[in-house]
C-alpha cells in the first residue's frame, strides 16, 4: 500500500475544511495546539519508489481562527517548531544531518457567501508566509523560500437529525519562484456517536499544474517542499471532548497517487479550545 508524508504546508487548509462553509460567529474562536510525527525511509519519485535515508520529521504547530463578524473569519497556521533528522544509511548517497526551526506558515480569511437550510458556502483567501529555512545543503528544508497565494471555495452540509456533517473544499495555490502552481482539494465527513466523541474521515490532495520549471526539484529526496508534488491522502481523526470548550484529538493518515513525496504514515495529536 502506498503511504505518504502528510504535507505540513497543507495543514491550515485542512483545518479550514473542518469548518466547512460556516464562518465563526462574531467574537467566537477556535484554537489548536498540536504535534505531527512522521518517519520514513522510502520515497516516491515521478515514476517509482526508491529507498532513501530514514527521515524523522516532528512538528509542533498552532492553528487558530476568530470571527471578526458573522461572515468574516480570520485564521492562521504556525508550525513554530520543526525537528528534522536524516539518519545515516549504506544504501543511499544522502548526507546525514539535522535541522530545527520554524516552518512556513499561513494567514487567511474565510468569507461567508451563502447559507441555506443546513448548508453553507464560503470563499477562502490565504497567504503562505516563507518563515522556514530553504538554504540548508542537506535538503532538510523547513520552508519553500517563496510566498504563495491560495484562493478557494468551501462547502458544508449538516446531516441533521443525524449528528454528523460533510464538508468539501477546492482551490488553486499560486507559488512564486521556479515552483509550479497546484490545485488543492479536501473532503471531510464527521459523526458524533456519543455526546463527547467525534469521529472524522479526512481526505486531502494536491494536483500539480506543472507550469513552473519542471527541472527544479529541491529537497534531496526528502519530500520536504518539493516541486510538482502530487498525492491523495486519507485519514481518520478521533476527538474527545474533555469539557464544553476543550477537545483532545488523535489521528493518522496514509495516501495514494504519490509523486515526489516520502512514503510514511503521519500521526497527529492536539488539544483544541473553542469559545
Amino acid at each position: 500500500m502506498k503511504r505518504i508524508l502528510f504535507v505540513v504546508a497543507l495543514l491550515s487548509i485542512q483545518h479550514a475544511v473542518l469548518a466547512g462553509g460556516w464562518p465563526q460567529e462574531e467574537g467566537s474562536g477556535y484554537y489548536k495546539l498540536g504535534i505531527q510525527i512522521v518517519k520514513g525511509d522510502q520515497y516516491y519519485t515521478e515514476t517509482m519508489k526508491i529507498p532513501v535515508a530514514t527521515l524523522e520529521d516532528n512538528t509542533l504547530f498552532f492553528y487558530g481562527e476568530y470571527g471578526l463578524t458573522n461572515n468574516i473569519t480570520v485564521f492562521t497556521y504556525l508550525p513554530f517548531y520543526r525537528s528534522l533528522k536524516l539518519s545515516e544509511t549504506e544504501n543511499t548517497s544522502q548526507t546525514p544531518g539535522e535541522n530545527t526551526g520554524i516552518s512556513d506558515g499561513d494567514i487567511g480569511v474565510r468569507i461567508g457567501l451563502w447559507q441555506g437550510s443546513g448548508a453553507a458556502l464560503a470563499g477562502v483567501l490565504a497567504l503562505g508566509v516563507p518563515l522556514g529555512d530553504d538554504k540548508v545543503e542537506s535538503g532538510l528544508r523547513t520552508g519553500y523560500g517563496v510566498w504563495s497565494e491560495y484562493a478557494g471555495l468551501e462547502y458544508g452540509y449538516s446531516l441533521y437529525p443525524i449528528p454528523g456533517w460533510i464538508s468539501a473544499s477546492m482551490g488553486v495555490n499560486i507559488r512564486g519562484g521556479s515552483y509550479g502552481n497546484e490545485i488543492r482539494y479536501g473532503l471531510d465527513a464527521g459523526y458524533r456517536p456519543l455526546d463527547d466523541v467525534i469521529v472524522m474521515l479526512k481526505v486531502a490532495g494536491i494536483q500539480p499544474l506543472r507550469d513552473g520549471d519542471n527541472s527544479f526539484q529541491p529537497g534531496e529526496l526528502t519530500g520536504l517542499y518539493p516541486n510538482n508534488q502530487r498525492y491523495l491522502s486519507y485519514g481518520l481523526e478521533v476527538g474527545y471532548a474533555l469539557t464544553e470548550s476543550f477537545t483532545l484529538s488523535v489521528g493518522a493518515a496514509s495516501g495514494t497517487l504519490v509523486q515526489n513525496a516520502l512514503s510514511a504514515l503521519a500521526y497527529t495529536a492536539g488539544l483544541s479550545v473553542s469559545h
